[in-house]
């Protein structure tokens, strides 16, 4: 039995990876989010600040043997400089609370995004490849990598980053989702039309769509 720790389990993306495998039946699975699930569940969820490196520690020591994290926590910042500390923390807290608890552990997924190829600064070369050049800093996703490439040097465990360009999902709360953003777009439209008779029509021009 596979044991996951699923790091932002309330989010979109962390809600959905959540409900897959608890599905698949061969995975045990603990949530970690700042506030407690709407719903029931068959995975164990947790109410923690990862922030707080003392409370991390003290909830994973009680968690057996973890054999997988899938990181998709995300503190929000005022800027991208003040974005660096906290998610860089959060994400140290977790990988090295689990390796000191967890024989079993092998493997991380980091879910980041396109704003690793330069997405929140405007188009960005498509298709977009691994092997990019990094866009100009600061990026948080781009010090989580680093710290993960000469965190697992020499260990038994290993990562992967996961950048998908957009992510359709739901979660309370969160207007971090493409789906979201499209439905209240299209509110507006509905409003509009029938006030005004303007059509409906999704901005600004058909390669953003592809």
């Amino acid at each position: 039995m596979k044991k996951a720790l699923v790091a932002g389990a309330l989010g979109v993306s962390g809600r959905a990876l959540v409900n897959h495998l608890v599905s698949l039946q061969d995975w045990e699975v603990v949530g970690l989010s700042r506030r407690s699930p709407e719903f029931q569940s068959p995975a164990h969820y947790l109410a923690i600040d990862l922030l707080n490196r003392s409370d991390v520690d003290a909830c994973v020591s009680n968690l057996g043997d973890l054999t997988h994290i899938f990181y998709a926590a995300l503190q929000p910042g005022s800027n991208f400089f003040d974005e660096i500390p906290p998610n860089l923390a959060m994400l140290e807290h977790i990988v090295e609370a689990v390796e000191r608890t967890s024989r079993s552990f092998r493997k991380i997924v980091l879910i980041e995004g396109a704003k690793y190829y330069g997405a929140h600064f405007g188009p960005y070369k498509t298709p977009a490849r691994e092997d990019d050049p990094r866009q100009l800093p600061p990026n948080f996703y781009y010090d989580q990598e680093d710290y993960l490439r000469a965190r697992f040097a020499g260990k038994a465990w290993s990562w992967t980053a996961l950048r998908p360009s957009s992510i359709c999902g739901f979660a309370v709360g969160n207007p971090m989702n493409m789906a979201t953003v499209i439905a209240v777009y299209a509110s507006f439209c509905k409003e509009l039309a029938h006030h005004s008779d303007i059509p409906a029509r999704l901005p600004p021009t058909a390669s953003l769509w592809r």
